[in-house]
Parts: C-alpha cells; structure tokens; sequence
C-alpha cells in the first residue's frame, strides 16, 4: 500500500539510533529474525548486515574498513570475505542448489571520497555463497 500511494509513518525514534552529523552514522534499516544479539564489537564502521537462512553467520558490510566480513552468530569467527571500496548494503536473492547469491552495494569508497581520491565508482558485486 506504502509503494501505491507514497505514504510514510513514523514507528520509533530513539536518540541512540541516530548517530552523529559529526561521522554521519546512523541506523538506515532493520531487520530482524528472533531475538537481537551483539555478535562483534570494535567494527571500524558496520553499515549493514544479512544473516544465512541456518542463522550461523551474519554477513556484515564495514564501509569505513572497505571489508565485506562473515562473523559466526556465536562470535567466535571474523572473516574477511572480500576487500571492496566502501560497501554499504547487503541483501540475498537468488538461491539455487544449494548456493545463494548475496548482493553487496559499494559507495566507491568513504575515505575516498572524503580525501578526494575516488578512482572507483559505486558497484553491486555479487557473491555465490554455499548454503
């Protein structure tokens, strides 16, 4: 109904989720499946995030460490999937045989672009993932 008529409403607001103009941070976004849960802290600048349909990994994209990064829910794991030049979004789409494609939206760069160094465009890049 929201997308026919262009309709908006406001569900909640709460000072803490608003970030600061000072590093433009914010929350942009939320989804949820069950409880929240902290799964890393000391993330340079998490943007994003997608869990795997099993819930054992969050795919978090940290725009200001130009890093896509896999952490398992239990936060015992960080890894680096991919160096990328500002990523800033992620979603799933197409899941076939037992791979899913994640979709990974990047700026071209933050610090780039704050340094007037952009070599790079903004991209989507996609990543077959097992699942």
């Amino acid at each position: 109904m929201w997308i026919l008529t262009g309709a908006a409403e406001l569900v909640f607001t709460d000072k803490s989720m608003m970030g600061s103009a000072d590093i433009a941070t914010g929350i942009n976004g939320i989804r949820r499946r069950g409880n929240a849960t902290v799964v890393a802290n000391g993330l340079l600048g998490p943007d994003d995030f997608e869990l795997d349909d099993a819930e054992k990994n969050v795919y978090v994209t940290d725009i200001f460490a130009n890093q896509m990064l896999r952490i398992s829910t239990e936060g015992e794991n960080v890894e680096v999937v991919a160096n990328l030049a500002g990523p800033t979004s992620a979603r799933w789409a197409t899941r076939r045989r037992g791979k899913a494609n994640l979709y990974v939206s990047t700026s071209g760069g933050f610090l780039q672009y704050a340094q007037g160094n952009v070599t790079v465009g903004g991209s989507v890049v996609r990543f077959d993932v097992n699942s």
